[in-house]
């Protein structure tokens, strides 16, 4: 059995997934899903795969590096925001999503 291959000292790694939490797909490369993520208002963590020629999940919720999972494929790539920490206005409560 595999194991995720996370790159040293970074929020992301190859052959791994995270399950649900969709924002939206788009098709795009590897190297474009994690810059789209940190640019998209409440993305949090993302997906991506060579489906399709490329498709990059965005996704929102608290999240960690524990909670990816491997993928069938060893090129699949999945990471954290960029940043450490996000916030998001919910009616009169404010959440903190921590990426640790």
């Amino acid at each position: 059995m595999g194991t995720i291959k996370w790159q040293d000292g970074q929020s992301w790694g190859f052959g791994c997934t995270f399950d649900g939490n969709d924002l939206f797909q788009v098709k795009v490369s590897g190297e474009e899903c994690g810059p789209l993520c940190d640019r998209t208002p409440d993305c949090t963590h993302y997906a991506w795969s060579k489906e399709d020629n490329g498709t990059c999940w965005i996704k929102f919720g608290p999240i960690s590096k524990r909670n990816a999972t491997l993928s069938k494929d060893a090129w699949d790539m999945c990471g954290l925001s960029d940043f450490s920490l996000k916030w998001k206005l919910c009616g009169n409560k404010l959440d903190l999503y921590t990426l640790n």
